[in-house]
């Protein structure tokens, strides 16, 4: 079974993201995380083909967290998202 690891500490946009990859994927198992922590703790427990994050946890960076987790399962796939608005000046 096809597994995908949610790390979002916004419940909605966890939520969000949850039920979109459940519409256009049904059969994928969903784990949804808010923490880099406890996200580094799931990944001990199962393998996953895709890891989404966003970019600005509580305690690390999504990157810091893409570094570690790769450790752990090198042939995840990450996408590191953010909301934030960067000034391109």
């Amino acid at each position: 079974m096809k597994r995908v690891l949610i790390v979002e500490d916004s419940i909605d946009v966890g939520r969000f993201y949850q039920d979109t990859i459940r519409a256009a994927y049904p059969g994928v198992q969903i784990t949804f995380i808010p923490s880099g922590e406890e996200a580094i703790l799931e990944a001990t427990r199962y393998n996953y083909e895709l890891m989404i994050s966003d970019l600005r946890l509580p305690g690390m960076s999504g990157f810091d967290l893409a570094r570690k987790i790769r450790v752990r399962q090198p042939e995840i796939r990450i996408l590191v998202i953010t909301g934030l608005q960067i000034d391109p000046g």
